[in-house]
Formats: C-alpha cells, structure tokens, sequence
C-alpha cells in the first residue's frame, strides 16, 4: 500500500506467484485514480474482497466498505456493501473470518436509543453504553454469505 494517485490516496496493489516466485507488484485498478483504498480483506479463493474507500456514495471525511469480485482473473467495479453494512461508518480494518464469510470490521458506529423504553430496556441501555456502546472503535461481524451468492460467486 502506498500513498499515490490523484489527491495522494492509499492504493491497494498485488503480487501473482508465478513459477515460484513473486512477480513485481502491481496496483489493483479499482483503487487508482481519486479514490484510494486501505485494509483489503482477500478471499482464500481470491475471487473476492473487501475493502475501505472514500469513492461515493461514502461520505465526506469518511472509509465505507466496498466488495469488488474477480472472475477469470480480472477485478470487476467495486461494489459499495449495503447500508445495512456502512450504517456503521466509518468502517476500517476489514478482516474476513477463516469461514471466508464472515466479515469483522472496526467501527465508531453507535447504535441509537429508542423510546420508550422499559425499566429493564433502559437499565440495558445504561450498560451497553458503559461497554461497548461508546461511540469508541467497537469490532463488529457481519455474514456475507447472501450478499455473495446474490452475486453469483
């Protein structure tokens, strides 16, 4: 990863092995240009990953999550995860499980108090809010498995 490219964003690059040894680096396309890319997350099967960028729809100042799928070994458009993912925005240091769907990522995202609420709802609210509701960077998990069979993979 280097800092390069228009307004000097992070950019992803990859090795190919190629009869034993590891061939010259090379920038992965998707993060050349104005959006960059950071904390890519590779499949076993390097057909997919998952990665940060600042490209749209992401907000201003922001990284949201974005998946891009490699077929006969080309990468395809990036893809931004849903909003039920980059609710959690920002969203940094994507890491997939050993499952290979599993997604962990880190995230300041806080989940908002709803009212009313019971005396119990709120006396859990109270504690979540002292552990891990801070508002601090929390790792959070999602299952990508429906997402990538809706995508064919």
């Amino acid at each position: 990863m280097e800092a390069a490219g228009e307004g000097k964003h992070f950019r992803l690059f990859m090795s190919a092995l190629k009869d034993g040894v590891y061939q010259p680096a090379v920038a992965l396309p998707f993060t050349a240009g104005e959006w960059g890319g950071v904390d890519a997350a590779v499949a076993p099967d390097e057909s997919f990953l998952v990665y940060s960028s600042n490209r749209p729809p992401t907000p201003a100042q922001q990284q949201d999550l974005f998946i891009v799928f490699r077929k006969d070994g080309q990468w395809g458009e990036p893809q931004h995860l849903p909003d039920a993912i980059n609710a959690w925005s920002p969203s940094i240091e994507a890491r997939l499980g050993a499952d290979g769907h599993t997604l962990y990522f880190t995230s300041t995202h806080l989940v908002a108090a709803a009212y009313p609420k019971s005396d119990a709802a709120a006396k859990q609210g109270l504690s979540d809010m002292q552990t891990w509701n801070t508002g601090l960077a929390d790792i959070w998990r999602v299952d990508l498995t429906a997402y990538l069979q809706g995508e064919g993979k």
